[in-house]
């Protein structure tokens, strides 16, 4: 009987250190990539990505040039003059508006299970940038067909993920204290208490390493494809950068903590053993 006692605690205490090991993450997948707030607090600051700039600074030129209809001998310093002042609003509101505006659309496609394309919407740039070249060249410039001055940032297929990540990151309200719930449990139901707690330290510092290993080599787990993907790129970077460092400080509290539960079960140990064999010699 004490033998499934002892079973059935082993079970409980391991499950517990397994559920206090994911805990965090799943906060931090709450509060950084389900929560719209938290999402636009990485991404945003992107918004001063050179390569991001670059791409919506080429399409915007490109976007003028197919429209603008004026002379031949024109079109060469007007190219010129277009990249002079694309490279000049990268900085400006109307960019800081695209990038937002493009966030907030990646985000709810993100967390879209039918995916969907997201797409920047070049117009209010196009407009900063072609009105004062229009005034230095003496040539007002029209831009007719609006529709085609976007950026395509990325196609997200439908998937069953965001399902997945939103269900994760809802177990932070509650796993935490199960696991706590499940660990005392099990140390209350334990016929050897001391032999249990070992147990206990064991696998909280294990899952406690396992957490480190695995939020700060996130990296190595993203495809190649993805990391060097245009845009995405950047912004799987500074999502693995974050979970990094936001994993760092919960991940070495569990290491520790493992590590004291250990010390201070195989302790409790010694202790019940010593007074056995005094009353034994008794």
């Amino acid at each position: 009987m004490s033998l499934a006692r002892d079973l059935l605690a082993a079970v409980l205490v391991v499950l517990g250190a397994v559920g206090l090991a994911l805990w965090a993450p799943s906060a931090w997948t709450q509060s950084t990539i389900v929560d719209r707030d938290g999402f636009l607090a990485v991404a945003e600051p992107l918004g001063g990505n050179e390569q991001f700039q670059q791409d919506v600074a080429d399409a915007a030129v490109e976007g003028v040039l197919d429209q603008v209809d004026v002379p031949r001998f024109l079109r060469s310093p007007l190219e010129t003059a277009i990249e002079g002042q694309a490279q000049k609003l990268t900085q400006s509101t109307a960019f800081a508006t695209i990038w937002a505006d493009s966030m907030d659309d990646l985000h709810a496609t993100l967390m879209d299970p039918d995916g969907g394309t997201v797409v920047a919407d070049l117009n209010p740039y196009v407009d900063e940038l072609a009105a004062p070249i229009g005034e230095t060249i003496g040539v007002d410039i029209d831009i007719p067909d609006a529709d085609v001055l976007h950026l395509t940032i990325i196609t997200i297929p439908a998937s069953a993920w965001p399902g997945r990540i939103t269900a994760f990151g809802g177990l932070s309200s509650w796993i935490g204290w199960a696991s706590l719930g499940a660990a005392a449990l099990g140390l209350v139901l334990a016929s050897r208490r001391g032999t249990i707690g070992i147990v206990l330290g064991v696998a909280t510092l294990l899952a406690g390493a396992v957490l480190m290993l695995a939020t700060q080599g996130v990296s190595a787990l993203v495809p190649d494809s993805i990391e060097n993907a245009r845009i995405l790129g950047t912004l799987v970077g500074a999502f693995e950068k974050r979970l990094a460092v936001d994993m760092f400080v919960p991940a070495i509290a569990q290491i520790g903590a493992g590590a004291l539960v250990i010390v201070v079960s195989a302790v409790a140990v010694g202790v019940a053993s010593s007074r056995r064999r005094d009353t034994t010699t008794r």
